[in-house]
């Protein structure tokens, strides 16, 4: 029997590999019980792709300041990164943020996109895409955005999702229109 992460590797490889046996809300499921990626390092090292959060409390243990020497891994990284940039509320902890992003890749509204990336790096794909103002009764501390879509990012290869962040339709759809092979389930 086929799994689902090799189902989501087929989409990815063929714009004509058929979803069955599986439904996208299967492979939501699927994609939501997955462990995030769990790379560690410095924040220093995180900080050379993205802006300063030296002095920011850290997401798994609040009463301790981040550093340059701060290790955490890539889920306490991006709650870090997206809760500094105003896409969750302060003060998210790192269960919240990913609690957010399972609960819209399960939420009715969400549409799963595979594909492979067009830039070469790690480029196999899953993303889900999910109107927030939908979504809006399930997410906890996500900002709600005009027209916006949570829109989680899952490597089907590693098996582990990598990001979600909240943004524009538009743009989330502008993302994955950018992928070889692209196809969208609801």
């Amino acid at each position: 029997m086929v799994k689902p992460a090799a189902k989501l590797r087929a989409l990815a490889d063929s714009s004509t590999e058929p979803l069955a046996p599986f439904s996208a809300a299967e492979l939501r499921k699927h994609i939501a019980s997955e462990q995030c990626a769990d790379e560690s390092r410095p924040l220093a090292e995180w900080q050379a792709v993205g802006p300063d959060f030296v002095g920011r409390y850290h997401p798994s243990r609040p009463t301790e300041a981040l550093s340059l020497t701060t290790e955490l891994t890539s889920a306490e990284w991006h709650a870090v990164k997206h809760t500094g940039q105003g896409e969750w509320i302060e003060g998210t902890t790192t269960e919240e943020y990913l609690a957010d992003i399972r609960a819209s890749v399960l939420h009715a509204s969400s549409v799963l996109d595979v594909g492979r990336e067009a830039n070469g790096r790690r480029p196999m794909r899953s993303g889900v895409r999910t109107e927030l103002a939908a979504a809006r009764t399930v997410l906890k501390k996500t900002a709600v955005i005009p027209d916006g879509h949570m829109f989680t990012v899952y490597d089907p290869e590693r098996r582990r999702i990598l990001t979600g962040f909240p943004l524009h339709a538009t743009r989330a759809l502008a993302k994955v229109s950018k992928w070889t092979n692209h196809r969208s389930f609801q």
